[in-house]
């Protein structure tokens, strides 16, 4: 992420004339990678003025709301966004947003709406697990959880790890 931020901050400095959204989008990312969570919220919010329904930026930006506890800000700036969605991105970042407020029934819409867009994206499917694990629904769970396991690539901890909750849980 380094070297890609130091490009990213040399095109900024030398005023380059085609800087636009996607640029802060991947600027964002890269100060994310490097845990510099300010910076990065600065520049998606950037990359959002540029062009508001950037998914990329959105979900970002609202997956670090999240982290940094402020999930229901993040569910308001994405729900708008979900029905004019054009990829997984938004659904997902919602689902994590709705399930650390406990949303578990809504959280679950916003991954299937995910999975709509994308039927074997694995963070989708096992965000469903998750939402379903959380409505005490083990079963359809673990189901999703093996769905996301093969889609995923090989080894995933945070998916092998919800697997075993569920199979935990069905005793």
């Amino acid at each position: 992420f380094s070297a890609a931020l130091a490009e990213m901050d040399r095109l900024v400095a030398a005023g380059a004339p085609d800087i636009d959204a996607d640029f802060h989008a991947n600027r964002g990312l890269a100060l994310a990678g490097l845990g510099r969570g300010e910076e990065a919220e600065a520049a998606f919010v950037r990359a959002l003025a540029m062009a508001p329904g950037h998914a990329t930026a959105l979900a970002v930006r609202a997956a670090a709301m999240t982290e940094n506890g402020r999930a229901a800000e993040a569910i308001a700036l994405l729900e708008p966004a979900l029905p004019s969605a054009r990829s997984a991105e938004i659904g997902i970042a919602l689902g994590h947003a709705l399930l650390r407020q406990d949303e578990d029934a809504r959280a679950e819409a916003a991954f299937a709406a995910a999975l709509a867009f994308s039927p074997r994206a694995p963070r989708a499917l096992h965000g469903m697990g998750l939402a379903r694990l959380a409505q005490g629904d083990a079963v359809g769970a673990l189901a999703r959880f093996n769905e996301a396991i093969v889609a995923a690539p090989p080894g995933s901890p945070d998916i092998l790890s919800s697997r075993g909750l569920a199979l935990r849980d069905l005793g």
